[in-house]
């Protein structure tokens, strides 16, 4: 089922060549479709909520309330309210005027429209028309999506779920991306593996 490595390899000397065997990696050992065990499937997805119940406890918690008062949060909530109330109010004709920068129009586009994270937070806005727990929802659902990304893309090279569950951790919850929680609702980091996983 599986393809063993080359038995000859060049040594990456260039950007060109680690993209090359980037491409190799994710060619010779992704594993997906009917071909994915379910108990490896099941194993990530256990291990991605247990992750976000350890480490971002804090907002699973206090899920309805605001992460504090950070400019990205604000501005992310901000973002997440217009597009929602848009959305559900079928206003599509002023989706892109928002209260910025006035009387200019369509200003949704001088930054981060956050549209694919307003549509992922759809449904529970739909059932609580609550903002705050809707992009708190959506913040948490994408901490799991990077998790459960890094865990499949390791899994394809490693064919070991705890070698995957370590890529998920280290990927995920490192200091960096923990500094900067309120900023995940702007900048997620579960496209990067998924991208790597599906885009070869």
């Amino acid at each position: 089922m599986y393809t063993n490595y080359p038995s000859t390899r060049k040594p990456l000397t260039s950007l060109g060549g680690v993209v090359k065997m980037s491409s190799f990696l994710v060619g010779r050992y992704i594993i997906i479709g009917n071909t994915m065990k379910k108990k490896v499937m099941v194993i990530g997805v256990v291990a991605g909520i247990a992750c976000e119940l350890f480490f971002l406890w804090g907002i699973v918690k206090n899920v309805s309330l605001p992460l504090g008062h950070h400019d990205d949060i604000d501005y992310g909530y901000f973002l997440i309210d217009h597009n929602l109330k848009k959305i559900t109010a079928l206003d599509f004709a002023h989706f892109w005027d928002t209260r910025m920068f006035y009387p200019h129009t369509n200003t949704l586009a001088y930054g981060n429209s956050l549209i694919p994270q307003s549509i992922l937070g759809l449904p529970v806005y739909l059932a609580t028309h609550n903002t705050i727990l809707t992009a708190n929802f959506v913040i948490l659902l994408l901490f799991f999506l990077s998790f459960f990304s890094m865990y499949l893309l390791s899994f394809s090279v490693t064919q070991s779920p705890l070698a995957s569950i370590i890529a998920g951790i280290v990927y995920t919850y490192n200091p960096f991306i923990m500094s900067h929680v309120p900023q995940t609702i702007e900048k997620p980091h579960a496209h990067v593996a998924a991208a790597t996983i599906f885009g070869s």
